[in-house]
């Protein structure tokens, strides 16, 4: 089937062979996947939708529209819609805040990853979670979005802004960094949360991982390094 028709057949309303046909094609590509795992352990949604059904939901604040749109563009063939925005509320001075979203076809491949991500608690409400296997899907490019999302750097090294998780789950993301990219990584406290801090002797490995990923807008993040960059 043409990419042309694509948003036209997911906008079909009800029973439809034609768009079932078209959403059954659909598979998620190796990158889609590591895309996945980076913005699900930062800022995209896997939201429910029906019995055991989810689609990807991803926005940002609309400064941020180029980041969602390269996303969008990622994830195409399963949008309906180009990526939209909303009123998010009022900033210190009083101008309305923005943001820019999209969302997926509602698709059985993004069960494996809710299942993974999210764990239901109290009246069923959901809460993302660290996969206990996240090394085996921790990639370069998983990471690099995940450093897109919630990294930063301070004077010597790299931060990782991970304090929606718990001190038990920031130590299963650190073992992962560990594990998978010899990284040295230490959890310091937030006032009342954590975050992940890689020190300075793997600063320059972390900056060649990931920069081969690095969109233009974010290279503002990453430090210089003397040491060639190599893409894995």
């Amino acid at each position: 089937m043409k990419k042309l028709l694509t948003k036209e057949l997911l906008k079909l309303k009800g029973p439809s062979p034609l768009k079932n046909e078209y959403k059954e094609s659909l598979k998620l590509s190796k990158e889609q996947r590591c895309i996945l795992v980076g913005t699900l352990l930062g800022d995209a949604h896997l939201e429910p939708k029906g019995i055991d059904a989810y689609r990807y939901y991803f926005c940002q604040k609309d400064s941020q529209e180029d980041y969602v749109k390269h996303i969008h563009n990622w994830f195409q063939d399963w949008c309906s819609t180009d990526p939209a925005y909303s009123k998010t509320g009022l900033d210190k001075e009083g101008k309305i805040t923005r943001s820019c979203y999209f969302r997926t076809c509602t698709h059985p491949s993004f069960r494996f990853y809710a299942n993974q991500f999210y764990e239901k608690g109290m009246k069923g409400k959901r809460t993302k979670k660290v996969p206990k296997l996240l090394h085996k899907w921790l990639t370069p490019r998983a990471l690099a979005y995940w450093f897109m999302d919630d990294g930063c750097r301070d004077k010597y090294s790299y931060i990782l802004n991970t304090q929606n998780f718990t001190l038990k789950e920031q130590e299963v993301l650190a073992d992962a960094l560990g594990r998978k990219f010899k990284f040295q990584v230490n959890i310091h406290k937030d006032r009342d949360t954590y975050r992940l801090y890689i020190t300075s002797n793997s600063r320059d490995s972390l900056t060649n991982v990931i920069k081969p990923f690095i969109l233009p807008s974010f290279e503002y993040k990453l430090h210089k390094t003397l040491k060639k960059i190599i893409s894995p």
